[in-house]
């Protein structure tokens, strides 16, 4: 309907204001760092997190109205959205968590071409990726969790609704 198409575009227009400046990278790159060291997070889940940007993300997300919340869903993009999953939760917003771009794969490709201390960084890093992946957690309002087969599945220690995408032929 109409007003469903403007409302799209509005969520469309908030979102797309979120920009990421010099203070926010400095955030991100000290609290990645601080992730990794501290709590065992992988880089890759906390390539977004600023408290600048949940600040941000959180304004945008105060303009859905109370009673309008159950109609939206957000899209969370591969676990770099993790910082932002628990936020999501407690303001009460349903989401899904797309791990069809598993980082598994992408990182296990990338180590094949490297050597010496690259190679021994993202091994380490891939280690602590395959335990973040395969322990991820659950929020009341996660909905599903978005894989692509069917071992990706069976390696999700999770107890929300896991969709996996037929193949077209």
């Amino acid at each position: 309907s109409e007003s469903e198409l403007y409302k799209l575009n509005k969520a469309y227009k908030i979102i797309k204001k979120i920009d990421i400046n010099f203070l926010d990278l400095l955030f991100i790159f000290f609290n990645a760092l601080k992730n990794r060291i501290f709590k065992k997070i992988p880089l890759q889940a906390s390539l977004i997190d600023s408290p600048l940007i949940k600040k941000k993300i959180n304004s945008y997300l105060k303009l859905i109205n109370e009673d309008e919340k159950p109609n939206y869903i957000i899209h969370c993009y591969s676990i770099r959205t993790y910082s932002i999953w628990k936020q999501l939760n407690e303001i009460k917003i349903n989401f899904v968590l797309d791990l069809v771009d598993s980082m598994k794969l992408n990182i296990s490709e990338k180590i094949y071409f490297l050597k010496g201390l690259k190679k021994t960084f993202w091994l380490n890093e891939l280690k602590s990726n395959n335990k973040f992946e395969s322990n991820l957690p659950n929020y009341k309002f996660l909905k599903s969790y978005l894989v692509v087969s069917n071992k990706d599945a069976k390696e999700l220690k999770v107890n929300s609704h896991i969709i996996k995408p037929k193949p077209i032929y």
